[in-house]
């Protein structure tokens, strides 16, 4: 492993207090949903979404990712949790069964593919009856005067400085997934029902696909 990589700096950015706030609404969502649940994190990074679960209850996660390096942490990080981590390649179906998970979640990953549908498809086909599809995405659209604000009210850690890195990095592709808005119409297309909620002070939205 690298010294020096992106996945390095990764692995410790999601340990920072901002970054738990981002995934706050997708963890909320979860817990409100009971426990016990079945829940697959596809583009799991370094498996700090599972982490948090399994502080909170008991949880059967399953994480997939592309990146072989990230997995290596994740599975540092998740070692001797009940957690299920895959690499996978793009085409590569979801490694689940049909109908299997309760809770199929996307924290910052669709956004930044081409053509979201293949993996909202294979996201659809392991889903129970009942099931949610949670949707995590930046907006990148809140003015910077804001976004010092918010900084500054994250407990302190040293690594939230990565909130910027964050914020600029993520804005046009942001921006350009709240444009096509493309989950209303894969909605109404497979008969689910769509909600979209503002978090993080504007710099995220969390979209939640149910099934019937």
């Amino acid at each position: 492993m690298r010294l020096f990589s992106f996945e390095t700096f990764f692995n410790r950015v999601v340990d920072s207090t901002w970054y738990a706030a981002f995934i706050e609404p997708v963890l909320a969502s979860i817990r409100s949903q009971g426990s016990d649940l079945r829940v697959l994190d596809v583009g799991t990074g370094v498996g700090k979404l599972p982490e948090f679960l399994l502080r909170s209850g008991r949880y059967r996660c399953t994480g997939i990712d592309i990146n072989a390096r990230m997995l290596a942490y994740a599975r540092v990080r998740l070692a001797g949790q009940p957690v299920d981590l895959h690499q996978i390649t793009p085409e590569q179906p979801f490694p689940v069964a049909d109908a299997s998970q309760d809770i199929v979640c996307f924290c910052s990953v669709l956004f930044l593919v081409p053509d979201p549908r293949p993996l909202l498809d294979e996201a659809l086909r392991v889903l129970k009856p009942g099931g949610k599809i949670l949707v995590l995405t930046p907006t990148g659209q809140v003015p910077l005067h804001r976004s010092v604000r918010l900084f500054f009210s994250f407990p302190f850690h040293f690594f939230n400085w990565s909130f910027f890195v964050w914020r600029r990095a993520t804005a046009k592709k942001a921006r350009s997934w709240a444009q096509k808005d493309p989950l209303p119409p894969f909605c109404r297309d497979s008969r689910l029902h769509y909600s979209k909620t503002t978090v993080l002070q504007g710099h995220a939205i969390l979209e939640q696909l149910t099934s019937a």
